[in-house]
């Protein structure tokens, strides 16, 4: 695990602002993500973490914490209707991997920027739907572990296009 120090927080965001934060990493898995909290818990230090930072809003002075972006990750086709998207995943490659799939329900989000993760937390949606719409559970860290999965009533892409 490579941590940075000083890192320019407006080179993390669309916005472009904001100053520095003390200590910076990168994963893509969730051994890596671990391996970060821990470094964290290790030095008593207080962490975020992020993803794409697309609507984020950096502050101008410098975070003295540690910051985690998740970056990539994989899509997997759960079964025929369900499929498990990590985090860090684009919305636009979850969108199209869906779409290639014959699923539909996403498809109104195309455009919105970001990852799939920061368009659940802040519940993107365009034309009169959003992605809670289409979620049917989330893995929930907590405290650097697991935190068991939080259901909703529908599935990732649920219906069959036509």
């Amino acid at each position: 695990m490579k941590i940075e120090k000083n890192k320019s927080l407006s080179s993390l965001c669309t916005f472009s602002i904001g100053d520095k934060v003390k200590f910076f990493t990168e994963v893509s898995n969730e051994k890596e993500l671990n391996k970060a909290i821990n470094w964290a818990e290790n030095k008593n230090m207080s962490y975020k973490i992020c993803a794409d930072a697309s609507n984020i809003v950096f502050p101008d002075s410098t975070m003295d914490e540690f910051l985690i972006k998740i970056s990539g990750g994989n899509i997997k086709k759960f079964n025929e209707l369900i499929l498990v998207v990590d985090a860090g995943v684009s919305l636009e490659k979850a969108i199209s991997k869906a779409n290639r799939l014959g699923l539909k329900g996403l498809e109104t989000l195309a455009g919105i920027p970001g990852t799939l993760g920061g368009a659940i937390v802040g519940n993107a949606g365009t034309y009169g739907k959003s992605i809670s719409e289409s979620v049917e559970s989330v893995l929930i860290w907590k405290n650097g572990k697991k935190n068991g999965f939080q259901k909703t009533n529908v599935n990732l892409a649920t219906e069959k296009a036509f």
